[in-house]
Parts: C-alpha cells; structure tokens; sequence
C-alpha cells in the first residue's frame, strides 16, 4: 500500500527486502536484499521496516470498502480478502463488469492486489495467486475449476509446502498428480489439513469463513508517510476513505446526512489545531462517488495553511437509506434525490 507511487520506497522485513515500489526496482533494489545491499545499490530508495499494524488496517479498509459489493467479507490471512457474491452478480451485471468494479475499487485505495474467481473460495484464492492472463483467472463452474486447478503446481497449495520435496521426488508436480495418489497413503504420509484444503479448493467440502462486521459508528484515520501541502494529495487520500465509506453504509443500509473531514497537521512545539471541513446535505446520499465528489469541490476552494499529516473522515450524522423509486420510468427532469444532489454540489 503506497501513497505515493512514483516515490522510491522498500519495506524490510527481517532486515530483507520484502515489498517495493516500482520505482525502488526501477533503481536496482531486488525482493530478498539485505538492508546494506539495497542502500548501497540505491542510496536515494528509503528503506522501511515492516509495519504489521498498518497492513491489518489497510487490510480492514480494503475489506470496508468491499462491502459495497455484498455483506460476505472475510478476512483470511495471508493479505488475503474474500468475497461471496454469488447472490451479487445479477445485480452487479455479471461476473466481468463486477471484477472491473471490484478492481476499480482496490486501486482507489491504492492497493496493488491480484483477483480470482470461482465457485470456491479456496479455488479463487489459487487462481488468484497463479499469476498469467486476468481472464485465466475467473471460473464460473466447477468443471473449469477442476480443468484449471489441475494444471497448477503443488507448490502453490500452501499445506503442501512443508512435504514438497517428498512431492517432488515421486513426481507429483501438479495439483492433478496431488488428486491421483491414494487418499489413506497421503494422509498418512502428511499433515491432515492437505487434504482438506484440496478437496475445499475443488468444492468437495465445505468452506466456513467469519464474515466481518462493520462497526457501529464510521470514523477511519489515515496516518500518512510523508507531509502533504496540496489539496489534490489530500483529495487522493480522502478517495479511499469516501470508498471505505460507502462500503460501511452499504453494509448498514444507512445513508449519510453529515460528514466531516479532518486534516491534522503538525504536533509538538510547531502544533497546529486540525482544519476540520464539514458537509452538510440537502438529501442523504450513501454512495462513495457523490461524497467524493463533495469533497473535491470543498477541498479545491481551500487553502491549506499547514501541511497535513493525518487524513480523518467521519459520519456523524446517518439515517436509513430511502426506499428506491418503484416507478416504472424516471420523472421528467430527474428526481427530487437528484435535484436535491445538484443543491449540495452548487452549494
């Protein structure tokens, strides 16, 4: 997760090299070099250590705004995010125009993730991992789930990992040779979950997955990496939290009547108190396109006095969402919600 994408950063895990941008690769900085290594290759890449707390949060807002698509997210581990939407394609216009939504969503929140679909969620999860062409990596029944499984490595299967080299030298490679040897000889010859996850990933059990909640009230913080002195930044990182938004709104069917955006600014000796901008809304409005359009009107009439090094958004005021129009065709000139839309943003 990157603020900046253009900027030359590697996180180290271990003292090692475990994530970079692509302008840190661009520089000679390579997944797995030690620290001294990479800041004798690239001086002008800035070497951060691992921060787990910030990924989990990261991880949460992904999972938020998600919930924009169907109220079944789960958190698996592993920066791994899981959606059932088999009850959301219809609405969503079918599997393709719901993975473009998904991914245009992500890359709002400047998340760098690889997709996969298919009838099981551990099936989504391998095929998202195998890597290739986007289209290789959405399946839709079981048949071509199974086709597409077979052929991928062993080493893929996580449970597998720890007998591989016993995998290796009878010459089971692929998923399909992991099917075709006995079922007692495996189980006995490695741990019991290797089994499970296979027959989970081609539906031959069942899978149970903790669906998040969203929490009771909205109030998502962004700490940021490095100060920002213009409004077009600020608005880049207020996106992701009016997507994180939507999402908790989605979830809890409410809409929003107030929301307030703070912008911290320095601490210490230089303290400085936060500019808070606030929006007031003639209607509720509940989707992260018209609050994000809001915010750019505000935040492109104001002049920052301090640079920000925090990002806040807040909805303190939410009702239910109204009922959608049951009519058959649109009123001529378009509805009092969208009269109501055109008032907030002239305003």
């Amino acid at each position: 997760h990157w603020p900046l994408e253009a900027q030359a950063y590697a996180v180290l895990d271990q003292e090692r090299v475990a994530a970079l941008t692509p302008a840190a690769r661009q520089a000679g900085v390579r997944p797995g070099m030690r620290r001294g290594g990479a800041a004798a290759i690239a001086p002008e890449v800035e070497l951060l250590a691992r921060d787990p707390l910030a990924e989990a949060d990261a991880l949460q807002g992904a999972a938020l705004a998600l919930l924009q698509y169907t109220p079944e997210v789960a958190l698996a581990g592993d920066d791994t995010v899981l959606l059932n939407v088999g009850a959301s394609l219809l609405f969503f216009r079918g599997p393709r125009a719901l993975h473009r939504r998904v991914a245009a969503t992500l890359a709002a929140l400047d998340l760098r993730v690889s997709l996969g679909m298919a009838p099981t969620a551990a099936g989504a999860w391998l095929l998202a991992h195998r890597g290739g062409r986007r289209p290789s990596r959405r399946v839709l029944t079981p048949r071509t789930l199974a086709r597409r499984l077979d052929a991928l490595p062993v080493a893929l299967l996580p449970q597998a990992r720890p007998r591989l080299d016993w995998l290796n030298d009878i010459g089971c490679h692929t998923l399909a040779d992991l099917r075709a040897l006995p079922r007692a000889g495996l189980q006995r010859r490695s741990a019991p979950d290797l089994l499970q996850a296979l027959d989970a990933a081609y539906g031959q059990s069942p899978e149970l997955h903790r669906w998040i909640e969203p929490p009771p009230r909205f109030e998502r913080r962004i700490e940021l990496m490095e100060y920002l002195e213009h409004t077009d930044a600020v608005l880049a990182v207020a996106r992701r939290l009016a997507e994180q938004l939507g999402g908790w709104l989605a979830a809890r069917q409410l809409a929003v009547r107030r929301v307030l955006l703070r912008l911290d600014h320095e601490r210490g000796r230089h303290a400085r108190p936060p500019t808070d901008l606030e929006l007031a809304l003639a209607q509720p409005v509940w989707q992260a396109p018209q609050i994000l359009n809001l915010l750019r009107e505000k935040l492109g009439r104001l002049t920052l006095e301090a640079p920000v090094i925090a990002v806040t958004l807040l909805a303190p005021d939410t009702t239910e969402q109204p009922a959608a129009s049951t009519t058959l065709f649109p009123e001529p000139g378009g509805t009092a919600a969208d009269h109501a839309r055109l008032l907030d943003l002239l305003t």
